[in-house]
């Protein structure tokens, strides 16, 4: 009986660590003009749900200590909304402390998806962890895209 408890722990802990994030067309600057919308919806929502915490870090801006502030890459591996589209070859630390639109003007990249992103990143920000599920939900809805995935994957 206690080995077969074990086999079934071990199945159900391999199942649910299962859950993670997989890119399977991942999404970054130098790609984001060959997706659509509804891709870009899709990559940052689920990299938020399935990530379930804040990206928060230390760093200095301006002369300034920024203690437990938002940022593109975060301890223990988590990034922000703009964080999960800027790939590993594309960061730099400096991006720290400046905003989307001034990471746009800072890279001169110009981007027909910068409005859906900024809105996802302010509810990396702003919005607490246990609302963004329904906040991305309201958000999709309003920019008219497929919420569907959200319901059934969390």
């Amino acid at each position: 009986m206690v080995i077969l408890t074990l086999i079934i722990l071990a199945i159900v802990v391999g199942i649910m660590s299962t859950k993670s994030f997989n890119y399977t067309s991942k999404i970054t600057l130098a790609t984001l003009d060959q997706v659509t919308e509804q891709e870009v919806f899709e990559q940052i929502s689920r990299h938020l749900l399935y990530q379930n915490k804040k990206s928060l870090n230390d760093y200095i801006k301006n002369d300034l200590l920024r203690y437990n502030a938002c940022a593109y890459r975060g301890r223990d591996n988590t990034k922000c909304a703009v964080g999960c589209i800027i790939g590993d070859n594309e960061y730099k630390k400096d991006f720290e402390g400046q905003s989307w639109n001034g990471l746009l003007s800072v890279l001169g990249i110009k981007t027909a998806h910068w409005n859906i992103i900024d809105e996802l990143q302010q509810i990396h920000d702003s919005v607490k962890v246990v609302n963004w599920k329904y906040k991305l939900i309201e958000l999709g809805k309003s920019f008219e895209l497929d919420t569907q995935f959200i319901e059934k994957e969390f």
